[in-house]
């Protein structure tokens, strides 16, 4: 487990972590049948990772994995400075 990840299961409790392996090792044994429904997306992000491993565990999945940069919204800003933001120059 990387470090973020050890981090967040270290803040779980035990009943949660059996939650997610039991949510994890249920989508492993019948992927084309289940469908996972998460409240918010912090436990979206920890069904998600749970998830991985276990389809990893199984060999469903490459262990080699792949760090890719994703974009967040910025909630910061205002609906008009969001549609003005495309056109305005990077300060680099």
């Amino acid at each position: 487990m990387g470090g973020e990840q050890a981090s967040t299961v270290r803040q779980q409790s035990a009943g949660q972590i059996c939650a997610l392996c039991g949510i994890a090792g249920d989508y492993a044994a019948n992927r084309n049948n289940t469908l996972i429904v998460s409240p918010d997306n912090a436990s979206r992000r920890e069904i998600n990772d749970a998830v991985h491993h276990e389809s990893q565990a199984r060999g469903m999945v490459n262990v080699q994995d792949h760090s890719l940069r994703v974009l967040v919204p910025r909630q910061e800003l205002t609906r008009a400075e969001r549609q003005w933001a495309p056109c305005r120059n990077r300060a680099t």
